[in-house]
């Protein structure tokens, strides 16, 4: 349900939404005025309000391209695994502001 949603993705600024398992309709959109960046498998998703999207400044982006997209979405998926484990955003703000990077996240491997 439309509240439920909500209330899980209320602090992020990042979502990868699996398909149409999880609409984006504009009454969703206007209630996450952190999201920055959606992310969906595959490259069309009309369960989006793209319109709601826009005019809140978010970015959409999917997995896909010439020849088929299985491989791209592989890719992200480890790219977004690696960069949560290994705190890369995080530690890039922190460095921006003038700190030092004081750890190397969580091992993957095992």
């Amino acid at each position: 349900d439309a509240d439920d949603v909500v209330r899980s993705l209320a602090d992020s600024e990042i979502v990868a939404a699996m398909r149409e398992r999880t609409p984006f309709p504009r009454s969703i959109v206007e209630r996450l005025p952190k999201l920055k960046l959606l992310i969906t498998t595959g490259m069309r998703n009309a369960s989006f309000d793209m319109a709601a999207l826009r005019e809140r400044g978010v970015t959409v982006c999917g997995t896909g391209g010439p020849g088929g997209g299985n491989e791209d979405t592989a890719e992200l998926a480890w790219g977004l695994i690696l960069g949560a484990a290994r705190r890369i955003a995080e530690d890039h703000a922190f460095m921006r502001h003038g700190g030092w990077q004081t750890r190397i996240g969580h091992r993957v491997a095992g």
